[in-house]
Order: structure tokens, then C-alpha cells, then sequence
């Protein structure tokens, strides 16, 4: 759960995602690790607070981030 104590849910459209790493990057959590081609993976979700700097970033438009329940 967040530091706000909201949770969110991740996805990632892997059908837009060009994998260009910017979402790992920049991420302030850490909430991605990188698959073997360099895409995110969803890795640590529940430390995800909510801040939108992926979904920002994305180039490709392919994350989503909305507050559980």
C-alpha cells in the first residue's frame, strides 16, 4: 500500500510499448523492473503511490495507473 494509504493498479499495454525504459527510469518507487527485451514489468506494484510520472513519460501512451477499488 502507497505511503497515502491508497493502492493502485499498474498495466502496461505491451502491444504499444516501444520498451524505450523511460517508465524504469524515472519511476520514484521502483515500481518496474525491465523483462528480457528491455520492457517494464510490473514488479512491485503495491509500492506504486500514485504519482502519474509513467503514464506522463510514456511515449507510446501504453500505462495506466488507477487507484484500487
Amino acid at each position: 500500500m502507497s505511503e497515502a494509504g491508497k493502492s493502485y493498479v499498474v498495466t502496461v499495454d505491451m502491444k504499444l510499448c516501444k520498451r524505450c525504459g523511460i517508465c524504469i527510469e524515472f519511476c520514484p518507487k521502483d515500481v518496474y523492473d525491465a523483462d528480457s527485451t528491455g520492457g517494464p514489468v510490473v514488479a512491485r506494484e503495491g509500492d506504486c503511490i500514485g504519482c502519474d510520472i509513467c503514464v506522463r513519460l510514456c511515449p507510446d501512451f501504453a500505462i495506466e495507473v488507477n487507484e484500487d477499488g
